[in-house]
């Protein structure tokens, strides 16, 4: 039998598809906020949410998804905070409900009509108030409904009920600013990573510090913010810098924290990192601020574990990105992925990764079952 080189797997051939100028969102002053922890631009199946640069960065738009082509410049604004917005997210299971947070310290909850708003908009469906400081994260719970985590730059991690307006647990267990956080599959968990170099898995169903941090780990040596995702029940992935700067990828047991599995060195770029989990496919999307690629990444159980697949070139740096969810995506396509690039140039990209399949009939292992619009539970 001969020897093979290659391994196999259904994505190695993933690539990435750019639409048409006319299906993208052009003349949009996009913000040039430096915060990186948070999203400035986030999507469903009907809306696509973009913080904008007017008014010092506190207003963002919400176009309905079909409108593309050029923005008016007078289109109607959401507005209200007093700060830059550093992080807007639409709750899974309202498609009409968008949360956002800002520089004062403020979480607020919108509603988005179907068609969009027709003039400027600044009553909220509530505010979330509790952080001494600005807010740079928020993240829904991936099951339970009006469940919300928010990290502020008071070191706080604060889970709210929303229906209710209402802190349900405040987390005081870092020393300095969480650079990103993460739900696990089920939320019974959360990830986050600090600028004092730690990856913490917390327990929010604690009350006890000692009891809330699960596993606690330095991971990363260089400067640069480190991002983090929970793979599955006993794995998290950091994609961070190495003391010469060098980045890399490190896959960890969560039985044993003291060495990764596994590192993966990737380049030496300078830009921060922005990176994508896909925990359906066991895909990691990695890009970084200023750079034109987005390099991706499948993880497996079996050694080396972290396997290069390909990367998306383009002309034009990227600021951020927006993702659909999976639920939404093409699959008489074979689209397994999109992302919504905000570049420098004032517009947003769709781009489309597919699996290059001759038939336009559903794949079905390549669409593994994902969570609905239906949550398990209600918060509260």
């Amino acid at each position: 039998m001969p020897r093979r080189f290659v391994r196999e797997s259904k994505f190695r051939h993933v690539f990435g598809e750019t639409y048409k100028r006319d299906l993208c969102y052009e003349n949009l002053n996009i913000t040039k906020n430096v915060w990186d922890g948070g999203r400035y631009c986030d999507v469903n199946s009907k809306f696509v949410a973009v913080v904008l640069d007017s008014n010092s960065g506190s207003t963002f738009v919400v176009l309905p998804i079909e409108k593309t082509g050029r923005i008016d410049s007078n289109i109607s604004k959401f507005e209200g905070h007093k700060g830059k917005v550093l992080d807007l997210q639409f709750n899974p299971f309202n498609a009409n409900v968008l949360a956002s947070a800002g520089e004062d310290g403020r979480i607020k909850i919108w509603n988005c009509p179907d068609g969009g708003i027709t003039e400027n908009l600044s009553e909220t469906l509530c505010d979330l108030i509790g952080h001494r400081k600005k807010v740079g994260i928020i993240q829904w719970h991936p099951s339970a409904d009006n469940v919300l985590a928010s990290a502020g730059f008071d070191y706080d991690i604060i889970v709210w009920d929303v229906e209710k307006a209402s802190p349900v647990r405040v987390i005081s267990c870092h020393s300095d600013v969480i650079n990103s956080m993460c739900w696990n599959f089920d939320g019974s968990f959360l990830a986050t990573s600090s600028k004092d170099k730690k990856v913490r898995v917390i327990d929010p169903r604690k009350t006890e510090v000692e009891e809330q941090i699960v596993h606690e780990f330095n991971a990363h040596k260089g400067s640069k913010p480190v991002r983090v995702h929970f793979v599955d029940e006993k794995r998290v992935v950091t994609i961070g810098t190495q003391r010469s700067a060098a980045r890399e990828i490190l896959l960890w047991n969560l039985d044993n924290v003291e060495e990764p599995i596994t590192q993966h060195e990737l380049d030496d770029g300078s830009g921060n990192l922005l990176t994508v989990y896909d925990a359906f496919l066991n895909i990691l999307y990695v890009a970084a601020k200023g750079d034109c690629t987005i390099k991706y990444f499948e993880i497996s159980k079996e050694t080396p574990y972290v396997h290069y697949l390909s990367q998306y070139q383009s002309t034009t740096p990227q600021r951020g990105f927006g993702v659909l969810p999976k639920r939404a995506v093409k699959v008489n396509k074979c689209e397994v992925f999109r992302f919504y690039k905000m570049d420098s140039k004032n517009l947003i990209e769709p781009i489309s990764m597919v699996v290059p399949r001759k038939s336009d009939t559903f794949q079905q292992d390549i669409y593994p079952k994902v969570p609905g619009d239906t949550s398990a539970f209600e918060g509260g």
